[in-house]
């Protein structure tokens, strides 16, 4: 039987489409796999060589799908490497949706060159169904079936570690920046007087404020791929002590609830309780009513 398919351009992308249906409405892990592989590995190299090489007597039909294998892989790569430095980064989201742009662009093209063409000398893509040939004895039936199920097994691997989200991307941004809103310039020495602070003296040496406490920004980005909800403390000298924040003395900040790629970024403050050298401030950053903290960021201090 054979199946002819044009130039499989429309095909491309009804296919393309369906996989963005199915990962957001019908989240089925077969599903994502029988479509992502093509969708990867496949298409995008696919659309490019029929846009560059409209004719079908330009490149052959195993050349063209060889080209099509390797094109796509450093499609992706480039891709990936130009989504590594924005702020979308490389997750499910931004591959899926660059992929689909870059495909419906490419046959556009392709379909324009390809109208300027005879329809005799256009490039097609078809295919032909014949019963398979496992060979005339059992030794070969065997080797062709185990090599079939090869395959099958390393195009189902392939699949899976393509549809699903990656794992890794799972994680939460917490830092804190000094008074000019930069990785330094961090309270360092506080002066006491009757036990209330009078001054404090930052990173850079020529910095002192007359202030009741040591200011610092503290900010968390939440990557973690769904709505999280996070609560602050802070410890000087293993004591936890309360934190002026916006406006008043609280013992923790709490609830921080942040969207998936949510910033939340605010100034505190650092006070410390008694006299001492080398007293180490920890701010500890706990998830989701966690009892043990998730993150947490360290400095020392001097008071005198």
């Amino acid at each position: 039987m054979k199946i002819k398919l044009g130039s499989g351009l429309l095909t491309i992308i009804i296919l393309a489409a369906i996989l963005v249906f199915v990962i957001y409405v019908i989240p089925v892990i077969f599903l994502r796999i029988i479509l992502g592989l093509p969708f990867v590995l496949l298409f995008p190299g696919y659309t490019l060589m029929v846009a560059l090489f409209p004719r079908k007597e330009s490149v052959g039909g195993i050349q063209l799908m060889a080209l099509s294998f390797g094109l796509s892989i450093a499609i992706v790569l480039f891709i990936s490497l130009w989504l590594n430095s924005t702020h979308w980064g490389i997750r499910l989201e931004s591959i899926l949706y660059s992929l689909f742009v870059f495909l419906v662009i490419i046959s556009g093209i392709a379909w324009r060159r390809l109208r300027k063409i005879p329809p005799e000398m256009r490039r097609d893509f078809s295919f032909t169904i014949n019963p398979p040939n496992l060979g005339q004895n059992r030794l070969s039936r065997a080797l062709s079936i185990a090599m079939i199920i090869l395959i099958l097994g390393s195009l189902w691997t392939i699949g899976y570690v393509i549809a699903r989200p990656m794992t890794g991307d799972e994680l939460t941004e917490f830092y804190c920046l000094g008074i000019n809103h930069q990785p330094k310039d961090y309270p360092t020495e506080f002066t006491l007087d009757d036990g209330q602070i009078v001054s404090v003296e930052y990173s850079n040496p020529s910095t002192v404020f007359s202030d009741q406490w040591g200011r610092l920004t503290l900010g968390i980005v939440n990557h973690e791929g769904k709505d999280t909800t996070y609560r602050v403390t802070i410890q000087v000298d293993g004591m936890q002590v309360g934190i002026p924040f916006q406006g008043r003395i609280v013992d923790e900040i709490i609830p921080i609830t942040l969207t998936r790629e949510e910033k939340w970024e605010q100034e505190i403050g650092i006070v410390p309780q008694h006299l001492g050298d080398n007293q180490k401030v920890e701010i500890f950053l706990y998830k989701e009513g966690g009892a043990k903290p998730y993150l947490n960021l360290n400095f020392w201090i001097n008071v005198k």
